[in-house]
C-alpha cells in the first residue's frame, strides 16, 4: 500500500501534498493555516485518508468513483445543484460523476474512502442517492469501521474491501435490487451454512479471514457465497450476535451487560447497545421488560 503523511502550517505545501482524489482545495481566508493529511492507497485502488485542517472549501473533480466519508464536524454540501447540511459523526455517500462542493464552517477532521465504481457490482450506477446513510445495519457498519480504522491499521486493506462490499449492498438495496434464489449454487449454500456454524462457534472472536481459512476457501469465494444469498458477511455476523445477545439477556438476568456483550464479540457496550437498538428497535432494558416471563 502506498502512503504519505504531511503536517505543515503552509497552505500551499499542504495543498500540493494532499492530492486526494483530484479534489480542488480552496483557502477561504488569509488567516493562519495548519493542516495534516495521512493517506493510503490499496492495491485495488481503494483510497483511505485522514485529514485535519482549518476550514476549507473542497470542490471535487468529476470522476467515476464513489466517495464515502465520516466527518467529525458539520459541513454544507452542494450536489446536483442542491445544498444541504450534514451533522458531525455521520457517514455520507456521494457519486463523483456529478459536481460536488463541500464547505466546512469549522475546523474539520475527516475520514474518507474513495472507491472506483469498477470495483463494485452495482446494478444501476446512474441511480445513487447522495447524502447521509440512515439505513439501520448499513449506518452502523460504516460508522463502526470508519471510527476505528487509521492508516497504521494492519488490517486496513481488508477493512476497506469490507467497506467496499457493504457499499455495493447499500447502493443495490436502495435501488431495490433482488438477487434471485436460483443463482445460489449447492456449493454456495453449503459454504454459507458451514460459515454460519463457524461464526456461532467462534462468536466472540471471528473474522472473514478466520472463516475462509476454516473452510479452505478464499475470502472472495466466501463473500460471493454470501452475496448470492443477498447477504453480507457483516450482516450475517451481526444477526448471529444479536440473536445470541437476546437469548443471554433473558437467560442470564444477573450477568453484567458488559460481560454479555463481550461474550458475543462486542468490545464496546455502546456499540453493542446501538446495534441492538437498530436491529430490535429496543434498548437492552426495554427488550428484557417486554420479553420477561
Amino acid at each position: 500500500m502506498n502512503n504519505f503523511f504531511c503536517e505543515t502550517d503552509s497552505f500551499d505545501e499542504w495543498h500540493d501534498m494532499l492530492n486526494v482524489h483530484g479534489a480542488l482545495i480552496e483557502k477561504t481566508n488569509n488567516g493562519h493555516f495548519f493542516g495534516s493529511v495521512q493517506k493510503k492507497t490499496t492495491t485495488l485502488g481503494l483510497e483511505f485518508f485522514l485529514v485535519k485542517s482549518t476550514p476549507q472549501t473542497i470542490k471535487f473533480n468529476i470522476s467515476d468513483s464513489i466517495y464515502l466519508l465520516l466527518s467529525f464536524s458539520n459541513f454544507n454540501v452542494t450536489c446536483n445543484d442542491k445544498t444541504f447540511s450534514v451533522d458531525g459523526n455521520q457517514v455520507s455517500i456521494f457519486d463523483l460523476s456529478s459536481p460536488l462542493v463541500i464547505d466546512y464552517p469549522t475546523t474539520r477532521i475527516i475520514k474518507g474512502i474513495l472507491i472506483p465504481k469498477k470495483n463494485l457490482n452495482i446494478i444501476n450506477k446512474e441511480n445513487i442517492t447522495p447524502g447521509v446513510i440512515k439505513d439501520n445495519i448499513f449506518e452502523y457498519s460504516f460508522t463502526e469501521i470508519l471510527t476505528t480504522i487509521n492508516v497504521n491499521d494492519n488490517n486496513l486493506e481488508k477493512k476497506l474491501i469490507t467497506i467496499s462490499n457493504i457499499v455495493q449492498f447499500y447502493i443495490n438495496s436502495k435501488n431495490k435490487v433482488i438477487y434471485p434464489s436460483r443463482s445460489i449454487s449447492a456449493r454456495q449454500k453449503k459454504i454459507v451454512d458451514d460459515a454460519k456454524k463457524i461464526m456461532i462457534e467462534n462468536i466472540s472472536d471471528v473474522s472473514l479471514s478466520f472463516v475462509s481459512d476454516k473452510l479452505f476457501v478464499s475470502r472472495s469465494t466466501l463473500q460471493a457465497a454470501f452475496s448470492a444469498h443477498n447477504l453480507s458477511f457483516i450482516k450475517a455476523l451481526t444477526d448471529i450476535r444479536i440473536d445470541k445477545l437476546k437469548k443471554e439477556l433473558l437467560n442470564n438476568e444477573n450477568a453484567k451487560i458488559s460481560t454479555l456483550c463481550n461474550d458475543v464479540g462486542y468490545q464496546s457496550i455502546s456499540n453493542a447497545a446501538k446495534q441492538f437498538k437498530i436491529v430490535t428497535g429496543l434498548t437492552f432494558a426495554e427488550y428484557k421488560k417486554k420479553n420477561k416471563g
